[in-house]
C-alpha cells in the first residue's frame, strides 16, 4: 500500500510540474528529453564508491520544499531547503535537496543529497561527460 501511494505521488508531481520524462534510469548511459519541460537542462552526476558517475544531460526542476511538500501533499521535505527533480520516468524520480542554490546554476556545480543520501552535482555547462 505505502509503493502504490508513494508511485502516486511520483506521478501527481510529474503532472503537476508538467516535468521531464527521460527514458531511462540513472545507472544507463541512454535517455531521451521531453522538450516541453519547464525546467532547466542541467549536467547531473552523481556519487559512485569509485568517484563520480558519468554526466548526464537531463531537464532539472527547482522548487522550495513548502512548496514540494504543498503539491505532495505531504511534509516530507524541509520547508526552507531548495530541491531540484529529476525525472527519469514516469515512476521514477530524484528529488535533490541541494546544499546552496543562489537562485541560479553555474559552470562549478552545486551539490545536494537525494532521498537516499546520494550526493549530486548540478552544472550548467555546454559539456557533459
Amino acid at each position: 500500500m505505502k509503493r502504490f501511494i508513494l508511485f502516486s505521488k511520483v506521478i501527481l508531481l510529474g503532472i503537476i510540474l508538467g516535468g521531464c520524462y527521460p527514458y531511462a534510469t540513472p545507472y544507463t548511459s541512454s535517455y531521451g528529453t521531453n522538450n516541453s519541460s519547464n525546467g532547466q537542462e542541467l549536467c547531473v552526476k552523481y556519487q559512485t564508491q569509485s568517484g563520480w558517475s558519468k554526466g548526464y544531460s537531463v531537464d532539472v526542476n527547482v522548487m522550495k520544499g513548502s512548496t514540494l511538500n504543498q503539491k505532495t501533499g505531504t511534509y516530507n521535505y524541509n520547508s526552507y531547503s531548495t530541491y531540484a527533480i529529476i525525472f527519469w520516468s514516469e515512476d521514477q524520480a530524484s528529488i535533490i535537496e541541494l546544499s546552496y542554490f543562489s537562485g541560479s546554476f553555474t559552470a562549478y556545480g552545486t551539490q545536494g543529497t537525494d532521498q537516499r543520501g546520494r550526493k549530486w552535482q548540478l552544472s550548467k555547462t555546454t559539456l557533459c561527460y
